[in-house]
Parts: structure tokens; sequence; C-alpha cells
């Protein structure tokens, strides 16, 4: 995945907006935006652990090498989106959103 933007903690909207263009063209979105869950038939998974990986090292290559240095390392796509989706919200008004970062 090439985007030009790289996620620096303030520029989130920005950056999420690139990355979500990115993945759309590669029909991928549905591994963070929660629209395509795991599998359950045998047959499936090993093909959906593939790309979710895959997801999860594009978007770690695309945030700044300091801020992925404090970034803990989950297995799913779904999940590090959220958590930097969370993250970002950090400063502001969070009585609304349920989020566990794991920053």
């Amino acid at each position: 995945m090439i985007i030009t933007v790289q996620l620096r903690g303030e520029n989130y909207e920005d950056w999420a907006k690139h990355v979500r263009n990115a993945l759309r063209t590669k029909r991928k979105l549905g591994f963070v935006d929660g629209m395509l869950q795991k599998p359950e038939t045998e047959a499936e998974i090993e093909q959906w652990v593939v790309v979710n990986f895959m997801l999860v090292a594009w978007i770690m290559n695309t945030i700044e090498p300091t801020l992925r240095a404090n970034i803990s390392m989950v297995e799913e796509a779904f999940e590090l989106w959220e958590d930097l989706k969370c993250n970002s919200l950090q400063g502001m008004d969070r009585t609304s959103v349920n989020c566990e970062v794991r920053f």
C-alpha cells in the first residue's frame, strides 16, 4: 500500500482518509472497518489470516517511526485501526467513545 502521508499523531484524520482510500482500491477496507470478520470455516481462515497480517504490516509502515515504536503489536488489522483511532482522541472529549488505548 502506497500513501504519502505518515501518521504523526496530530494528523490522524488526514492519514486515516488516505489509508481508507488506499484500502478501498485494494478491496481490503472491510478488514479495518469491521465489515469483514474472521471466518469460521477452516478453509477460509488461512486466506483471511494472510491478508490480515499483510494489512497490519501495511498500516504499521504508514506510521512515523518514533510513534510506531510506542505501539503495542496487535494481530488483527481491525484492532490496530481501532487502537490508532482511539489514541488520536487524546485531548478531545471522549465521553461518548469507549476506547481501550494500548500505547
